[in-house]
């Protein structure tokens, strides 16, 4: 059994991963292994580290209890699919270039967090602007 602790090279040494494959391997490193036939899941010897194996080329993922929380989200950014269903091939041109426009614009949108953090620093930076509200209590 050939065991690495690349993702990608654990991707790769899978011929011809479908997204049956895929799916079934989100299910995995998500730690819901109540639907999965093609992976098995273990505890590796001796460690927190788990074994992810997949059952036809032999061949297992180890993660350490980090990569393993990490382990979905890189699944969902580097192999998960979009799929598009339309009845006509016009429909599905225009789904299809919506969604590329709105994969190319992501980028050119500005930044609300980085926005916000302009804002609190300007508004630091201005004299006298601060108020202190403070509670008389009388008799």
């Amino acid at each position: 059994m050939d065991v690495t602790k690349d993702f990608q090279t654990f991707v790769d040494s899978i011929f011809d991963m479908d997204y049956h494959e895929i799916y079934e391997l989100y299910q995995a490193a998500s730690g819901n292994e109540g639907s999965i036939s093609l992976y098995r899941v273990e505890t590796a010897n001796g460690s927190d580290d788990t074994l992810i194996i997949h059952e036809a080329s032999n061949n297992a993922l180890r993660l350490t209890p980090k990569a393993k929380e990490f382990f979905p989200k890189w699944i969902e950014a580097n192999l998960i699919l979009v799929f598009f269903k339309a009845p006509d091939a016009e429909a599905f041109q225009s789904a299809f270039r919506e969604y590329s426009a709105s994969l190319l614009n992501k980028d050119k949108r500005p930044s609300v967090l980085a926005k916000l953090h302009e804002l609190v620093q300007a508004a630091a930076e201005l004299p006298g602007k601060v108020r202190h509200k403070e509670q008389e209590r009388g008799l």
